[in-house]
């Protein structure tokens, strides 16, 4: 009787940890941004601390500054009016300012390594949202969009698959006298594995158009 008390004690107290938890889990912070922004006005966009996690910005060294993100999550919110987008939740982001501006942004937008069915179904969804947004194909890199087809999707597998191939593969966007996108998905790790181990990330780099 009294083991079974107790026994009852430690589940609701569990479920009460679990519930704490859950209700003080970190809302992620928000990074709002675009090429050519000035610093001041990323630090009064945004809900990430920037200004505490920054190499500022100052006039001794040409402007040059950047931000380091290393932790979950923060979203990147890139706030052009017309080609603007948002990302998924990242742990990674690294933004250099030059001349007291945005010059470029590199990110993973993901929270950790993936399988390839699960990191694919993210490539679709961004690469629908920069088709949206009116991002092109920059003809001059001699790349494509990814084909997602279910036959598509297979020669990637295989293709990232391949040493040959360097573990990756990319795409080059532009928006034409502005801003330009490298668009990558590449093996992460285990990528010779035969039981299904091998996993994946996508990394995206944002410039101008010729950075």
């Amino acid at each position: 009787m009294q083991r079974a008390f107790y026994k009852k004690v430690c589940i609701a107290l569990a479920g009460i940890a679990c519930s704490v938890w859950y209700l003080h889990e970190p809302t992620p912070t928000m990074i709002a941004l675009r090429i050519g922004q000035p610093f001041a006005e990323v630090v009064r966009n945004s809900s990430y601390p920037i200004m505490t996690e920054s190499i500022v910005p100052s006039d001794q060294d040409d402007g040059f500054g950047a931000t380091y993100v290393t932790e979950p999550s923060v979203v990147l919110q890139f706030n052009d009016p017309k080609h603007g987008f948002t990302l998924p939740p990242t742990t990674f982001l690294a933004i250099t300012y030059m001349n007291g501006v945005v010059a470029t942004v590199a990110t993973s937008p993901m929270l950790k390594k993936l399988p390839f069915d699960q990191t694919v179904e993210l490539l679709a969804r961004l690469q629908d949202r920069f088709q949206t947004g009116g991002w092109q194909i920059d003809n001059d890199t001699h790349t494509h969009w990814f084909d997602l087809s279910p036959a598509g999707r297979r020669q990637l597998h295989d293709y990232l698959r391949d040493t040959d191939s360097g573990w990756s593969e990319e795409a080059w966007l532009i928006v034409p006298q502005k801003y330009g996108i490298t668009f990558r998905i590449k093996c992460a790790a285990n990528c010779d594995s035969r039981w299904g181990l091998d996993r994946y990330l996508i990394d995206i780099g944002i410039g101008n158009e010729r950075s």
